[in-house]
């Protein structure tokens, strides 16, 4: 039959983790939609890339998802998905800082290279979602992470938008470091 409401509060009874594990993929969404669509802005306004250096990042943010995904999956089979979504997070902000700073074209290439990281990340993360529910409550947990994270990013590119114009482009980026790295490390920190 349809689901009940009684339904839904049972999966977010069924461990303490459920609700920060939708919060912490919630989070890995937020800051790249906050980020995102300003990336080829900053870079053409900011940073002066032309039409094949924007084409170029653009390119170069799937070549590392294609490359690693399948190595970097079995890695977080091996030593496991909370250890492997640790040792990305700076990379992740590498993508970020090269934008801000680069000082030149080969620095905007490698951030769109770095921000293919993040598409690895929200991956190996909905592979932890579905470790944490049983196979028959598992429509409705997706359902639920999927709601989630699109209520959290439909405000994010809002805000990347504010900080852009009231304080400055290049703080879009340094407040999704920040929001990453004081809400969802320690949301990632806390789960079992």
């Amino acid at each position: 039959g349809r689901p009940r409401l009684s339904d839904f509060s049972q999966v977010l009874k069924h461990s303490p983790d459920v609700v920060r594990m939708m919060l912490m993929i919630a989070l890995i969404e937020a800051t790249w939609s906050m980020a995102q669509p300003f990336m080829p802005l900053f870079a053409y306004q900011e940073k002066g890339a032309n039409e094949f250096v924007l084409g170029g990042i653009a390119t170069s943010i799937s070549v590392l998802p294609i490359l690693l995904s399948i190595p970097l999956g079995r890695l977080a089979d091996r030593y496991g998905r909370k250890k492997l979504l640790f040792a990305l997070t700076p990379a992740v902000y590498l993508a970020f800082l090269f934008l801000v700073f680069a000082n030149g074209n080969t620095m905007l290439i490698a951030s769109g290279l770095f921000s293919g990281f993040t598409s690895i990340n929200i991956a190996i993360a909905s592979a932890m979602t579905a470790e944490i529910m049983p196979k028959g409550q598992m429509g409705r947990w997706i359902g639920m992470v999927s709601l989630i994270r699109g209520l959290i990013s439909i405000p994010a590119p809002i805000l990347g938008g504010v900080i852009w114009d009231h304080i400055g482009p290049q703080y879009v980026f340094i407040a999704a470091i920040l929001l990453d790295l004081f809400l969802r490390v320690p949301l990632l920190a806390s789960i079992r």
